[in-house]
């Protein structure tokens, strides 16, 4: 049985939930605020649900973490879930300063964790094929780039795009 935990459940967490639900059999959450948490429960199948992320991985393991909460945060979060055997998913930015992702980073390395840091758009089509017009040199020297990727509907993940 796979099982995510997603920490912070507001609407980039609950968008995260919504990527990540078809991948994983129990979905837990946390959140210290409770109208998030209903609100997540009222549209997602969420197992449990918490308001300490420590009691969280006290109650079970979880082959993978969601880090959704503020990025002042995100540290001390990732060392819990490496440190209980679970993959990372995190939010951009990865935290307020580089210190202490470089011991993430190795643990993760060591134990066979996967790590990964939501820079999602580089996977959308536009933003690839920018990025090769860019490398061929197709457009010359880039000085400035404007991108502004609008969503229909709050969870809709279809995007318009303006260059």
């Amino acid at each position: 049985m796979k099982t995510l935990l997603v920490v912070g459940v507001g609407s980039i967490g609950r968008r995260q939930i919504d990527n990540f639900n078809k991948y994983f059999d129990k979905v837990d959450i946390v959140d210290l605020r409770s109208d998030r948490i209903e609100e997540a429960r009222s549209l997602f199948n969420i197992d449990q649900d918490f308001d300490s992320y420590m009691d969280a991985f006290n109650n079970r393991n979880y082959d993978a973490v969601a880090i959704t909460v503020p990025p002042h945060l995100h540290l001390p979060v990732a060392e819990e879930a490496v440190n209980n055997g679970a993959n990372l998913f995190i939010e951009k930015p990865l935290g307020m300063t580089v210190s202490g992702w470089e011991s993430i980073s190795d643990k993760c390395r060591e134990r066979n964790l996967i790590s990964y840091v939501g820079y999602n758009h580089r996977h959308i089509p536009l933003t690839k094929d920018f990025k090769k017009m860019i490398d061929s040199g197709k457009i010359g020297k880039v000085l400035h780039k404007k991108t502004t990727i609008l969503c229909s509907t709050k969870f809709d993940h279809s995007y318009i795009t303006r260059v």
